[in-house]
């Protein structure tokens, strides 16, 4: 890496057998130097290989690379040639093909049969102010989940908006007029297929469609970002991903591997039981309705339970959700939230 010459020689690439025999296919070449009692000009230059004293040498010059294939053994540390390498060719990338057991699933036990057989998946973000294990609410989440100190409107977040990629044909099939693309061509073709309301300690838990690629937003209460998921999200069906927050690019906190983040900021209910702060005791965060149990989410058990149009009216406002009418995500209530006082679920 510094520009000095290896005398183990260098590796283009490897891949294990699965075998558990340590030993691993490489693209390997040997060190290699030009003799340096030749001008460097002379057209029959000689290759040799290294050795202590040409090393050694002032102003050794490296010949170039030559990758042939060998198999590795760790466990010995000998290696085999499989191919010769020859001049002008170069062996940069090796997989070996074999047959071996599919890897281990990190999400195994995650996984919801209800929401498989519909296709679905759910998404589960502990506090979307949790940065890398910073709070970065501005306020401090036991604040904001007090009703008699911040109220819906005044939280910094107040709702998830999901998104989903768009394919473009080719050319040849329909030529896009560029305004199509809003006012950033950078974020491609994106289709809003739903939003679904941020709690007040940030935590947001919501039922999506599997095979899906998806990206989320989070907006004020006026419907402005005030931060962008820009990688794309895929789930399977069935899929429970869990998160603790969010991550920025600068950030060198693990994200996306649960057993490497930094723990949750968000500690959610102290104790089974026992209401948050100013809220209703009724309601408590380990205790699941009705609703909560619904795939659908609130509105529809209100409309499977025959709840007049006025009652179910009445629901959504008293909950915080939009009363104009949106594109809405399926809200996943099942299980209760870990952080939230009440389960606020919008359905279609």
């Amino acid at each position: 890496m510094d520009g000095s010459i290896s005398p183990g020689g260098r590796f283009a690439g490897a891949y294990p057998l699965w075998d558990g025999s340590q030993r691993m296919l490489v693209a390997w070449s040997q060190c290699r130097v030009y003799d340096p009692t030749q001008a460097a000009d002379d057209p029959e230059r000689k290759i040799l290989p290294c050795s202590e004293e040409l090393l050694a040498t002032a102003d050794i010059e490296e010949a170039p690379l030559l990758f042939g294939l060998w198999i590795f053994d760790a466990a010995q540390n000998t290696q085999r040639v499989v191919s010769v390498a020859q001049e002008g060719q170069a062996y940069t990338e090796v997989v070996a093909l074999q047959a071996r057991p599919y890897p281990a699933d990190p999400q195994t036990g995650l996984s919801d049969t209800e929401l498989a057989a519909e296709q679905m998946a759910s998404v589960h973000i502990r506090s979307v102010y949790d940065f890398g294990g910073e709070d970065l609410s501005g306020a401090g989440i036991e604040n904001l989940r007090d009703p008699m100190q911040y109220s819906a409107n005044q939280r910094p977040a107040r709702f998830l908006r999901v998104v989903k990629a768009v394919s473009i044909p080719d050319d040849d099939t329909l030529d896009f007029d560029p305004i199509a693309f809003g006012r950033s061509r950078a974020q491609s073709l994106r289709e809003i297929i739903g939003y679904v309301p941020v709690e007040p300690d940030g935590s947001v838990k919501f039922a999506v469609q599997a095979n899906v690629p998806l990206a989320f937003s989070v907006l004020d209460a006026n419907g402005r970002i005030s931060a962008r998921h820009e990688n794309w999200l895929h789930l399977r069906a069935g899929e429970q991903m869990q998160c603790n927050g969010c991550h920025t690019p600068q950030s060198t906190v693990a994200h996306g591997r649960p057993e490497a983040e930094a723990m949750s900021i968000n500690a959610g209910a102290v104790t089974t039981g026992q209401a948050f702060l100013n809220t209703n005791p009724a309601l408590f965060a380990d205790a699941a309705k009705p609703w909560q149990r619904s795939p659908r989410g609130l509105t529809a058990y209100l409309i499977q339970s025959r709840t007049s149009s006025l009652a179910i009216s009445g629901a959504i406002q008293r909950y915080g959700l939009p009363t104009q009418r949106l594109p809405t995500v399926t809200p996943i209530c099942r299980a209760p939230f870990q952080s939230a006082r009440i389960a606020r679920c919008s359905g279609r």
